[in-house]
């Protein structure tokens, strides 16, 4: 929609515009798919990453609320709501997109396709920064890629250059790396599923339903059935806390299989 305002009207896209409906919810997916994800991956960030992802999270918003936000609510008016709505729900959004990039970047550290989310990552950072640019430079006048471009102009343009390329990396990157183990996946599955795969199945208070032939491997231990229908923190020899967070998770997610 962008572009054919842009290149065949030869015109300036209105504000707002139907575009800026399919871009809104653009963000609403990207935001609900990394926030799905995120907890799919079931990592607990160490304190370092915790304190990391706070600083950099005050640091973003202090600097976005200052020099961004502030003054667009400032120069709110209420004869174009539609518009001033907009003008603040863009750089909100890329603040949110931001912090969530960022705390995928840093609270994964392991796993086959670590490579490619980190790449996912820094490439929604990319675009998120020259959208909040953007909106600091379209708000002050001093945006201009039709004429002279000046150093924010082409600073802006170059960010999103760069975010599109970085994800297209991320999803090359996620294609090849799917294609090269899936083979093997498949060879170690078939050859030693049965000894490699503990399966244990659990009632919502903890007691146990069942057991894999492989668990008394775990607890080394010969009598695995005298666990039946007691607490599966007694075989595994951990804190019932410890245990009731396990469970816990296990209902929200319907499985575990890291844990």
């Amino acid at each position: 929609i962008w572009a054919y305002y842009e290149v065949v009207l030869g015109q300036e896209v209105p504000y707002p515009s139907i575009a800026d409906l399919f871009w809104l919810s653009g963000y609403a997916m990207i935001c609900v798919a990394l926030l799905t994800q995120y907890r799919l991956f079931q990592v607990a960030p160490s304190q370092q990453q915790k304190r990391m992802i706070a600083v950099l999270v005050v640091v973003f918003f202090l600097i976005g609320g200052f020099v961004i936000l502030g003054p667009i609510i400032q120069g709110f008016d209420p004869e174009e709501i539609l518009a001033s709505l907009l003008n603040i729900a863009y750089p909100l959004f890329d603040l949110l997109l931001l912090v969530l990039a960022l705390a995928v970047i840093f609270s994964l550290e392991q796993g086959r396709f670590v490579l490619s989310w980190h790449i996912l990552g820094l490439g929604l950072v990319f675009m998120a920064a020259a959208d909040l640019m953007f909106s600091y430079a379209d708000w002050n006048e001093i945006y201009f890629p039709d004429s002279t471009l000046n150093g924010i102009t082409l600073l802006i343009d170059t960010l999103y250059y760069v975010a599109y390329l970085t994800l297209g990396l991320a999803a090359y990157t996620y294609r090849q790396i799917s294609n090269s183990l899936q083979s093997v996946t498949m060879d170690i599955v078939l050859r030693s599923l049965t000894r490699s795969n503990i399966l244990v199945f659990v009632a919502p208070d903890g007691t146990v339903i069942s057991l894999s032939n492989t668990f008394s491997n775990l607890i080394h231990s010969q009598s695995q059935n005298q666990y039946i229908k007691k607490p599966l923190c007694e075989a595994l020899k951990i804190d019932r806390s410890v245990m009731a967070d396990l469970i816990a998770k296990t209902i929200e997610h319907e499985a575990l299989s890291t844990q």
